[in-house]
């Protein structure tokens, strides 16, 4: 649904990323009013406990649903691209919005607003980081125990007041691997945003190449999942990701693929990797 349906003034794409970005920022204040109003409240610890968890468990839960929806929306505010006018010279013009000039008091508001939503967006992960750090005596304390023990005494801890708001950020990563919802955010955000940014498409088909591919060895290699087939599930996906990059860097500089054979024959990997 395009922004200027609901609103003729969401028609334009900078106003669309304040909003969103305010928007979520809003949500997530008014969760920890709310938080603080319970408070207000005769309550008992253990009441007070859950209130707090489960507070924390929605803000989180926040975060990590609107953060890629977030970090790729302002990227694309920075992206200017020049247009001959003939007479009128050549203008910088936002590629996400042909309506606004790069150049005009408005889109430099913008850019100085969308910078410092940014800086907080990319503070996402860090906080992640932060909070999973503080809470890594139980999430890989030493111990002489088997490494499957300690995944299950770590699964039993993750039950108590202290894991169970956070859980979703390590249960499905193996035990020294507790940290990797970080690195995993910034890969995620890298290939949706990052690649989408590059002006020269053939070489984004390249970086994409690259990026799919070291991901690929990196997941065979470090298997950060605790389940065996979540790696491999993972390495696969990659692969696939890797030949699509593949595909459509070689549609672009060499036409392979236009004909029928090329083509069924790009399909078929694809099918055949998937």
């Amino acid at each position: 649904i395009a922004g200027e349906c609901v609103n003729e003034g969401l028609g334009s794409y900078d106003t669309r990323v304040i909003v969103s970005t305010v928007g979520v920022g809003s949500v997530c204040a008014v969760n920890w009013l709310v938080f603080g109003i319970r408070r207000l409240f005769p309550a008992t610890p253990k009441q007070r406990l859950q209130a707090l968890h489960v507070h924390t468990a929605i803000f989180l839960g926040l975060t990590y649903i609107f953060y890629p929806t977030l970090a790729l929306s302002q990227l694309k505010g920075y992206e200017c691209v020049e247009y001959d006018m003939g007479d009128e010279g050549e203008v910088r013009l936002l590629k996400a919005d042909l309506s606004i000039d790069c150049d005009s008091d408005r889109y430099q508001s913008f850019f100085g607003l969308n910078v410092f939503f940014t800086i907080m967006t990319q503070l996402i992960p860090i906080m992640y980081l932060v909070i999973l750090y503080r809470a890594r005596h139980l999430l890989h304390p030493p111990s002489k125990r088997s490494e499957h023990s300690q995944l299950r005494d770590r699964q039993r801890r993750e039950q108590g007041h202290e894991l169970k708001p956070i859980s979703f950020l390590f249960e499905h990563y193996d035990l020294g691997w507790w940290h990797f919802e970080v690195i995993e955010s910034y890969r995620r955000v890298a290939f949706i945003s990052l690649l989408a940014l590059i002006t020269d498409k053939t070489l984004a088909g390249f970086v994409g190449i690259f990026m799919s591919s070291m991901s690929t060895s990196f997941y065979r290699e470090a298997a950060p999942y605790h389940l065996a087939s979540n790696n491999v599930l993972a390495t696969v996906a990659n692969q696939q990701l890797s030949f699509t990059f593949l595909s459509a860097t070689l549609l672009r500089t060499t036409g392979y693929g236009d004909d029928a054979v090329g083509g069924s024959t790009l399909l078929a990997v694809n099918v055949a990797i998937i």
